[in-house]
């Protein structure tokens, strides 16, 4: 819109009469006006006047002859509110209208139709209102009739101007009139419009100030409404829309319903041909369309705008940052083990565990064995973009926040092992591209969401969720298996045919490594199948690996087949996230049964590792028999209580954690708990080099009560301990950290022995290594020794598992007869080992000068402990040599040999006082004066006793690694 000087009009002080047409029964002339100046007329169509109006407004006197009753309308109700008639009607008598026309304060051009209407012949008043400052044309929107005609537009200007017809508007609008730029008038010749639509044509005067637009509409052979533009791309910031419209008839306009973003501003609205709406900041996470519809119902017509809106990408990238720095101070990230660029101005796909998408957003985050603690903050929930969050193996407690239900996009969540409580959030069971999911481990509580129950994941992957937590469910609860596979004979075992046949499906589940708990039971389970088999009792075996092998070697008597992860799948499951994430329904246990009673419900099901012991009580039952009868706990009040036995007197503080499995609430109420490790605490240190160090160690024991009395292959227990064939003993070892984590929550488990005593009266016993995070020489690694065998031989185990497999990470100096060499593959899995300050008293060579301990063989005060090089060691009779005939790594007895000594001594003296201690030998032989008059011997019924190893050899843990 060009902005000039208001241009001044002079009318003479006679009126001009307009005469319309020559229809005697109404005439209408335009009078005097207030200001005179303020007001140009024109005729621009038969029985149609123009009056042009400046900005300042006016007050227009209209002569009426009228030989009947006369009616005065506005078109349009939207001018209304600045265009104001003094009468709507009038008799033949009543020969004055006023027509008083309002400042206009806004910076558009505005029009208003008026009719005068007498015994049907209809005269027409279109007053055009300027806005401040602007170009005086006739018109910025004229309407003609669809007939061919000549169109004048009246151009007041000071400037020069020239003026250019739309290219696609040529072909129906053309000038006619001379060029010159001095013309006050400009004539234009309209083509006959003989299509159905109506049309829009565009004349733009352009002059040094700006452009003037003129828009001509022509309406079609039948009634139209017409848009300016249908569709409008707008960005994310709150902003007024101009929408125009020209219609030959009255309309309405609609928003759709969603759109609440779109609003009328009726302020600004009051022009017949434009409506203003007011459009809010977008601040969805995705762009957004709204639809606005113009109808009129009498002649069907409809037009409507698409109105699309972006957001703002940008600035959530911004918020996705901020997001993951809420994260890092809620989870205590400076205690991190990998903390790699977090917090740092580097973009965030450079931060240790985060990765992103081609636009920059989040699409995962994986922090698992990562130290990470506190609590998840609930501004994970703005993590919109996130596919995968693997928090896995951390210390995270608190709730797991309800906001984790906004990450819609989650394909994989593990937060498997940690310290999460409360109820495990129903949100989480709207998420529907959900894949993978894993709360295990941690302290949920609370009903099972239905929501839970109701996702596609828990039919065959509830295991993943109901383990190691206290949620409460009901057996009615959990999904019957559903599947069809081909058993190891070529038959299909179909178990919804197996269910109409049996009352009771036994389906069980071994994995090769608990072959032996399986053939523990194996007679009784026979005799169970024989019993009742006639009853309705019908097993289904099945495995990962050499399942046929295991029905022809130990003459099975039910079906049997092998898990292949393409074809036999419990549960219907057709395609894992990813390969190696379990395969067994319900639940990843050594060994597991489920039984299915008469084909509705899952009757019984255990998921622990202790099965068989749980399925033979379950059916002693339902056959008629009394089942065994254990001891439940009810007080759990002391669970997690600590007891300091003593505080380092000197150094760091080495920690020593002891604790027990298989004790019930009363065990600890009456001091049984209490008197096992007190044993323990003495029995540590009452072999050298412990007995001299004593002081510099920090000893506590954490109360944990178990559900029932005794370890046995029928209670549960805190820890879930099993107890082998072979003395081996397993556990869950993530629970022993959590433990741990009550003496300090900023324990470092690298450096850090726990002691776990089973209440059971089997000798057994394993030590559970955990490979260190960081790389030392002194035997770092957190470390459980599982003690098992009553107070009389307690400790000897405690002596062996704890004192030289776990503190010292000594090896076995015992071998198995027949055992044969060591191979290659497991003497390089032992010297990846070695740099980390293991196995210091084994060795791959009997030369004297080359051995580990070859110092010790140079001095003959060290010739009475009888050191050599003796083969057989790590379980294997040939190809490793150990120190000594006798040691406490042979037959648990007799004290460390030298070697031994010097790797307890060192490790001891590193962990006290760090890096400014520093190692002498000269230094060790003079503390190790006192232990030279004590020869290693070892009793000969022990030797014979325990010739081929009292206990299980370590089993090794590696984590698995975080990047």
């Amino acid at each position: 819109m060009i902005i000039i000087n208001k241009m001044k009009y002079i009318l003479p002080s006679l009126c001009l009469l307009l005469l319309f047409a020559c229809q005697p029964s109404l005439e209408v002339n335009i009078g005097s006006t207030v200001p005179s100046n303020s007001v140009e007329i024109s005729t621009v169509q038969e029985d149609v006047v123009q009056v042009i109006v400046l900005s300042d407004g006016a007050t227009l006197s209209v002569d009426v002859a009228a030989r009947k009753n006369w009616t005065a309308n506005l078109f349009n109700n939207n001018a209304e509110k600045w265009c104001h008639l003094s009468a709507t009607a009038g008799s033949a008598r009543d020969t004055n209208l006023k027509i008083k026309v309002d400042p206009n304060t806004t910076y558009e051009e505005r029009n208003a139709s008026i009719s005068i209407i007498c015994d049907n012949v209809m005269k027409t008043i279109e007053v055009v209102q300027k806005q401040n400052d602007a170009l005086l044309l006739s018109s910025n929107r004229i309407s003609v009739s669809s007939k061919e005609q000549s169109l004048t537009i009246s151009v007041s200007h000071n400037v020069d101007f020239s003026f250019d017809i739309a290219q696609s508007d040529k072909d129906w609008i053309s000038n006619i009139s001379s060029k010159a730029l001095t013309n006050d008038e400009l004539i234009f010749q309209i083509k006959e419009n003989d299509s159905i639509d109506s049309r829009v044509g565009t004349i733009v005067f352009t002059s040094v100030a700006g452009e003037e637009t003129v828009k001509i509409y022509q309406d079609g052979a039948t009634p139209s409404i017409v848009l300016g533009n249908n569709h409008y791309d707008l960005d994310f910031s709150e902003q007024d829309l101009t929408i125009e419209i020209k219609s030959n008839v009255d309309f309405d306009y609609n928003v759709e319903e969603g759109a609440d973003w779109l609003t009328i501003n009726a302020t600004k609205s009051i022009s017949t041909h434009t409506l203003y709406f007011h459009v809010d900041k977008n601040q969805d996470i995705s762009a957004r369309e709204g639809k606005v519809t113009f109808s009129n119902k009498d002649n069907n017509l409809h037009e409507s705008v698409i109105i699309r809106q972006e957001w703002d990408e940008q600035g959530y990238l911004d918020i996705e940052k901020e997001t993951l720095v809420s994260i890092y101070k809620a989870t205590n990230g400076d205690k991190w083990n990998k903390n790699n660029n977090w917090c740092s101005n580097l973009p965030v796909e450079n931060w240790f565990g985060v990765q992103v998408n081609e636009k920059g957003h989040v699409t995962a985050l994986t922090l698992s064995s990562n130290n990470v603690s506190g609590v998840l903050p609930p501004e994970i929930g703005k993590l919109i973009f996130l596919e995968s969050l693997d928090l896995y193996y951390n210390f995270i407690g608190g709730t797991i926040p309800k906001e984790i239900g906004d990450c819609k996009n989650l394909h994989e969540l593990n937060l498997r092992h940690n310290d999460f409580v409360g109820e495990l959030p129903s949100c989480i069971g709207n998420l529907t591209h959900l894949e993978y999911w894993n709360f295990v481990e941690n302290s949920l509580s609370g009903p099972l969401p239905n929501s839970i129950k109701n996702h596609p994941l828990f039919s065959y992957s509830w295991g993943e969720v109901l383990p190691s937590n206290n949620i409460t469910y009901s057996l009615s609860d959990l999904p019957v298996p559903d599947f069809r596979v081909e058993d190891i004979n070529g038959e299909i075992i179909d178990s919804k045919q197996e269910y109409a046949n049996n009352k009771y499906t036994v389906l069980l589940q071994v994995y090769d490594f608990c072959i032996n708990v399986f053939l523990s039971y194996l007679p009784e389970l026979k005799e169970l199948y024989q019993k009742h088999k006639s009853d309705g009792l019908e097993i289904i075996l099945y495995g990962p690996d050499n399942i046929e092998k295991t029905k022809e070697t130990y003459d099975l008597p039910w079906k049997c087949f092998q898990y292949k992860q393409e074809t036999n799948i419990i549960g219907n499951r057709a395609d894992w996230p990813s390969s190696g994430r379990g395969f067994s329904y319900p639940y990843h246990g050594c060994v597991v049964a489920t039984v299915i009673k008469e084909g509705k419900e899952i009757s019984f099901v255990n998921m622990t590792k202790q099965s068989f012991g749980k399925v033979f009580d379950y059916f002693d039952k339902e056959f008629g028999g009394e089942g065994s009868i254990l001891y439940e706990s009810t007080d759990f009040s002391r669970d997690g209580e600590v007891v300091t036995l003593q505080k380092a007197q000197e150094g760091n503080g080495i920690n020593l954690i002891l604790m027990g499995d298989g004790f019930s609430d009363r065990n600890i109420n009456d001091g049984l708990y209490d008197s096992y490790m007190r044993m323990a605490y003495d029995a540590f240190f009452s072999v050298e080099p412990y007995s001299s160090y004593k002081k510099l160690f920090n000893v506590s024991y954490v109360n944990a009560v178990s559900k029932n009395e005794t370890v046995s292959d029928v209670s549960e227990t805190a820890f879930g301990s099993i107890l082998y064939s072979g003395s081996k003993i397993d556990i869950n070892v993530f629970d022993c950290q959590k433990y741990a984590l009550r003496v300090s929550n900023s324990l470092d488990f690298d450096k850090t022995l726990v002691i776990m005593l089973l209440n059971s009266d089997t000798y057994a016993g394993t030590c559970h290594m955990l490979y260190p995070s960081s790389n030392t020489d002194y035997g770092d690694g957190f470390a459980i020794a599982c003690c098992s065998g009553g107070k009389d031989v307690l400790p000897l185990v405690i002596h062996h598992e704890a004192c030289g497999h776990g503190f010292a990470k000594l090896g076995d100096e015992y071998y198995y007869e027949g055992s044969g060499r060591i191979t290659d593959e497991k003497k390089n899995e032992i010297e990846s080992q070695v740099s980390h300050g293991w196995w210091r008293n084994l060795d791959f060579t009997m030369d004297p000068n080359q051995v580990k301990w070859h110092r010790f063989l140079e001095r003959p005060e060290y010739q009475k402990e009888g050191l050599g090089c003796f083969e057989g060691g790590f379980l294997y009779e040939f190809g490793v040599w150990r120190p000594s005939e006798y040691s406490i790594m042979r037959y648990n007895t007799g004290g460390f040999n030298a070697p031994s000594r010097e790797a307890i001594w060192y490790r001891i003296h590193k962990l006290a006082y760090g890096d400014q201690w520093k190692y002498s030998f000269e230094s060790f032989l003079d503390y190790d004066t006192k232990n030279l008059n004590n020869p290693l011997t070892c009793d000969k019924k022990v030797e014979s006793t325990f010739k081929n190893g009292i206990t299980s050899p370590p089993v090794i843990h590696f984590i698995e690694p975080t990047d």
